[in-house]
């Protein structure tokens, strides 16, 4: 049962059963998960500006939101009574890998350029258009859900049901997303022909960011999954209410998507393809 005004236990701490956390969450573990994404946030900002790979934006800005979202949370967890507290916090990070997945996107559209573009399902150049403007869509549905959930409680369960409406489609733009991916590397894998384009295919270093790219897609889309499970069954369910669930399969697969991309960034491993005398029709 919710209480517009605070609840209070005995020792004069706030009841947070009475709240939408359903227990008392955990400031530490916010704190923690605002610290990993500013750390890959800088990160990814120092290797853009070292590399020149402004096409990582997407991902920057996404690692600000979710800082921002998780010390929003901290905030809101001083302030349980608080529904626009909860409404902020669950927004930013809700929102947030949006942006992630469209640097993903992008990656895709460098992995087939600098490969081998003839191999392509869909032409390289419209990769990043399609997918990305999808995930526009997906972006205006879920932050006009988000704006109804803010705005007033009245508002609160059609804001819920907009923003599962935004996530099914991201959902389904990424599913899409994954199939193409891998229709790209089963052909570049098998395909023969021109001796040079074969040597290129053959360089390890555009696998390696490819598996870092599928592995980050996965955790990206199994968050998505989670995330339409848990709105579907409302804020007061078993899921919304536990944030472990928040911290296992949200802020730890939006950490993995975007350390990996850290870890093997394009502009090195596309680099490396580009100096071999690979296709060269983008920047890196």
């Amino acid at each position: 049962m919710l209480s517009k005004d605070p609840v209070y236990n005995p020792d004069g701490s706030y009841d947070y059963s009475y709240t939408l956390y359903g227990t008392k969450p955990s400031k530490t573990l916010a704190f923690v998960a605002a610290a990993v994404f500013l750390i890959a946030g800088l990160l990814h900002l120092g290797q853009s500006i070292k590399l020149r790979t402004w096409y990582m934006a997407p991902a920057i800005v996404g690692c600000a939101l979710e800082v921002a979202g998780y010390l929003a949370r901290t905030q809101a967890i001083d302030n349980p009574f608080s529904t626009k507290l909860y409404a902020i916090q669950q927004v930013l990070i809700v929102i947030a890998p949006v942006l992630v997945a469209a640097t993903q996107y992008i990656v895709l559209e460098k992995i087939m350029e600098h490969v081998d573009p003839k191999l392509a399902p869909i032409r390289p150049s419209l990769v990043a258009k399609v997918f990305v403007g999808s995930d526009i869509v997906s972006f205006v549905v879920q932050g006009g859900g988000s704006g109804l959930m803010v705005g007033s409680a009245s508002m609160a369960s059609t804001g819920t049901n907009v923003l599962l409406g935004g996530l099914g489609i991201q959902i389904l733009s990424f599913s899409a997303f994954l199939i193409a991916c891998f229709i790209y590397y089963h052909r570049a894998s098998v395909a023969s022909g021109d001796p040079s384009a074969v040597a290129y295919r053959a360089n390890p270093k555009w696998r390696l960011l490819f598996l870092m790219l599928a592995v980050g897609s996965a955790a990206v889309l199994t968050r998505s999954i989670y995330r339409v499970v848990e709105f579907a069954e409302g804020y007061l369910g078993p899921i919304a209410t536990n944030e472990t669930y928040l911290y296992v399969l949200d802020a730890l697969l939006m950490a993995l998507a975007t350390v990996l991309l850290n870890v093997v960034h394009p502009g090195v491993a596309l680099r490396s393809i580009k100096h071999q005398g690979g296709y060269e029709l983008g920047s890196v």
